[in-house]
């Protein structure tokens, strides 16, 4: 997987070069989302990346020994 910015959107993380006014609209809609109850958890998507992050956090420590 590809690293992405903060909301999961390639763009809107800090490093994207400037993108508020998407950030902010992404944002609104996920907290519009969540007002409904409509937003839903994409625990297969979740999962994957815990792994990737753990699988990381690990190879960095062996890598530094």
């Amino acid at each position: 997987m590809n690293s992405t910015g903060a909301g999961g959107k390639k763009g809107n993380g800090p490093d994207s070069g400037g993108k508020p006014l998407a950030r902010r609209k992404r944002i609104e809609h996920l907290k519009a989302m969540v007002e409904k109850k409509t937003y839903r958890v994409k625990a297969k998507e979740v999962a994957e990346k815990m792994i990737e992050d753990a699988v990381r956090a690990i190879r960095s420590r062996h890598g530094s020994e």
